[in-house]
């Protein structure tokens, strides 16, 4: 039995086809002292599909110490809306919850450039200068680590530098 700390890989990564992503995520962690959980390896028996992932997605989390959340944009100018879901029970359950992206950009800097359309439906959109939604950027225990690598959603380089930190914390 590994008395490694255990992280929960949340992110969209598990939507990438034909991927080895969580397997080279889980190795990058396992060189590092971590013992990586990873949502695809959830047994799931298919009987009722949706709550199964979300009962063993919730599990993992729940024995996960730390939480690497990939906070990249997906489908929009925001992070995945489930990724967003396990931050928020992480936070809940008093877990650190550390954060990476793929894009270096504020979340106003992407909605202005990437979907002008959304600044012209009479509501405002929130600008404090952090990489997603404040109640997002607020549940991180350190600002969001970033790289320029938009073609890459399992964003690798950011990746690497917020495992390196969390090492550098947990070693502490």
């Amino acid at each position: 039995m590994s008395l490694n700390p255990k992280i929960y890989l949340a992110g969209p990564d598990v939507f990438i086809k034909n991927s080895d992503i969580g397997e080279r995520k889980k190795v990058a962690c396992r060189k590092l002292g971590f013992d990586a959980l990873y949502p695809l390896d959830n047994e799931i028996s298919g009987q009722n599909a949706a709550l199964e992932i979300y009962k063993a997605n919730c599990l993992m989390i729940d024995q996960a110490d730390i939480v690497l959340a990939n906070i990249s944009p997906f489908r929009s100018p925001h992070c995945d809306v489930g990724t967003s879901f396990e931050i928020g029970y992480a936070v809940a359950h008093r877990k650190p919850v550390y954060t990476y992206s793929n894009d270096t950009r504020t979340l106003i800097e992407r909605i202005k450039e990437d979907f002008p359309e959304m600044l012209d439906d009479g509501t405002n959109v929130e600008d404090f200068g952090l990489h997603e939604n404040l109640m997002l950027g607020m549940g991180s225990s350190l600002p969001c680590f970033t790289r320029d690598e938009r073609t890459d959603l399992s964003a690798w380089q950011a990746f690497n530098d917020a495992i390196q930190a969390v090492k550098e914390i947990q070693g502490k």
